[in-house]
């Protein structure tokens, strides 16, 4: 039994290996969010158009994970270099798309104001009180011949 291939091997363990996200992976994947923000299953169907630019084993992991999976292993990779000052990131191709992607992450977040003069607890108390107001003073209006 000694030396037999695949020996050893369950398939929890075939399941489980890991698969590190390369260079090209990258690239790849950060194009297609330019080109599609926040819209993973364009994203992901972008990335499985062009998965044959990658290495075999790349290729495998995206025939073979769900589009669940693959967000996961995409959004986590996004949320680590987004989050990377980029002076850390060494490679300028990848930098430089990080640069891009946070320029777009700025032009479409929409800011919250906040009136600091208002107290938000005042407005609600005139909300409350205004239709009653105006529907006593409706009502009388309603009351009287004319």
């Amino acid at each position: 039994m000694q030396g037999v291939a695949g020996e050893g091997v369950t398939i929890l363990s075939a399941k489980k290996k890991l698969i590190a996200i390369a260079k090209d992976e990258i690239i790849m994947f950060l194009k297609a969010y330019e080109a599609n923000p926040c819209s993973w299953t364009h994203i992901i169907a972008e990335m499985m158009v062009n998965v044959t630019g990658l290495n075999q084993d790349l290729q495998d992991l995206y025939r073979r994970y769900t589009v669940k999976q693959l967000k996961l292993r995409l959004s986590t990779k996004l949320g680590k270099l987004v989050a990377t000052p980029l002076e850390k990131i060494a490679d300028e191709e990848v930098r430089n798309q990080i640069r891009k992607i946070k320029e777009l992450e700025l032009r479409l977040t929409v800011p919250k104001t906040v009136n600091k003069d208002v107290d938000p607890r005042e407005t609600v108390a005139v909300g409350d009180n205004g239709p009653t107001q105006n529907a006593a003073h409706n009502s009388e209006n309603e009351q009287q011949p004319t």
